[in-house]
């Protein structure tokens, strides 16, 4: 009988002779997992399960390959909301959407990037909430494979963009890779941009950042106190020229 299931996991296949292997097609076995039948030739062409001939007898012990499908998944997914646990602030993970405002909130979870606008800016006074939208959006883009992969969110203020530029543009330090770096991120967070003042070096590396991912249409977020008129005016006449 073809479809005849083994509910021991081990099947005696009568056979003269050696076996071909063709021959145990559509021989079923329950997993291991699930229950369900697990059939001899899905698990050899998929390479999930240990089956081998011994003796007569077809033995697999494992799951199929669904289970293993579906606990893959399952792993992949735990590991991705840990490495986005870890690309922001413990204080700004978990937070309520309720508590945040609702307008802007809405819009810019109905936000999506396109080739003409890749760029997103929530301004507003301190505590608005507006860089816990952007991560919240930030998490939706990278979560739902916008660029057609799930890409870990790169966050960074412009306090810490401003040291990197003086610690890595030094002597010896690797400024122009690290810059590149952030040109090519599929997905950036600009918090607090323009917050302070800021020397001419970082207000033209700055500048210049915005100009490459924009000009490239690379999905860029940014937050800051002022809107689009007063980031202009926080950036010299010769740096925006």
């Amino acid at each position: 009988e073809k479809w005849r299931t083994c509910t021991d996991r081990r099947f005696e296949f009568l056979f003269r002779g050696e076996v071909d292997e063709w021959e145990l097609d559509g021989l079923a076995v329950p997993c291991n997992r699930c229950g369900k039948p697990s059939f001899f030739r899905e698990n050899i062409e998929e390479n999930r399960i240990t089956g081998e001939l011994r003796m007569g007898c077809v033995v697999n012990d494992g799951p199929c390959g669904a289970c293993v499908r579906a606990e893959q998944a399952k792993r992949e997914d735990e590991e991705w909301q840990r490495n986005i646990a870890r690309a922001f602030p413990p204080i700004f993970t978990g937070t309520d959407p309720n508590r945040l405002p609702q307008q802007a909130l809405g819009a810019a979870m109905d936000w999506t990037p396109s080739r003409d606008k890749p760029g997103l800016i929530l301004h507003g006074p301190t505590g608005s909430g507006k860089t816990r939208i952007a991560i919240l959006t930030a998490c939706r883009l990278a979560d739902q494979g916008t660029h057609g992969w799930r890409d870990i969110p790169k966050w960074i203020t412009s306090v810490e963009f401003g040291h990197e530029v003086f610690n890595r543009f030094g002597a010896g330090g690797d400024g122009p890779r690290w810059i590149e770096s952030l040109q090519e991120k599929s997905l950036l967070v600009l918090d607090d941009v323009v917050k302070g003042k800021l020397t001419e070096r970082v207000q033209s590396e700055l500048f210049g950042l915005l100009d490459h991912r924009f000009s490239h249409s690379k999905t860029t977020i940014l937050t800051c106190n002022v809107g689009s008129s007063g980031m202009s005016e926080a950036f010299s006449k010769d740096v925006g020229a």
